[in-house]
């Protein structure tokens, strides 16, 4: 169920939050805090915690469009592209990065294959994911 959701408009810039408590009835309680803040441009940061107690495992995804093919890779970080436009995710929080095959369902009985990034972390709550979307076009 989601709960403190809010919306801020600094100068321009949209700072987005929400929590959900789906994950309550594991073990320590946890809950899910996201916030999204527009850094200018094309320039987004997601900041993923998982607030509660004991030790859990969480994980961030972003789903790419199946029209996305893998480009460039280090540790950290990812890039994507579809014809002029190119995708990074960049992790700044000691999160592991990694890509998977995912699937796509733009509409209901279609389904598609398409690039999805996972971070995640492991230990003790609190456990943070934090990561920066950067969305570049080519001409």
């Amino acid at each position: 169920r989601p709960f403190s959701v809010s919306y801020e408009d600094r100068g321009g810039h949209a700072v987005i939050e929400a929590s959900q408590d789906g994950y309550r009835h594991l073990a320590g309680g946890p809950v899910h805090r996201r916030r999204m803040e527009h850094l200018g441009g094309d320039l987004w940061r997601v900041d993923d915690e998982v607030l509660g107690g004991g030790e859990h495992r969480a994980v961030s995804r972003v789903r790419l469009h199946p029209a996305f093919s893998a480009g460039a890779r280090a540790a950290g970080r990812f890039e994507a592209s579809a014809g002029a436009v190119a995708v990074r995710v960049v992790a700044e929080t000691p999160a592991r990065l990694d890509v998977e095959e995912g699937r796509y369902f733009p509409s209901f009985g279609s389904e598609k294959r398409c690039l999805v990034v996972r971070l995640d972390a492991a230990g003790p709550l609190p456990l943070r994911i934090c990561y920066r979307l950067e969305v570049s076009t080519r001409s």
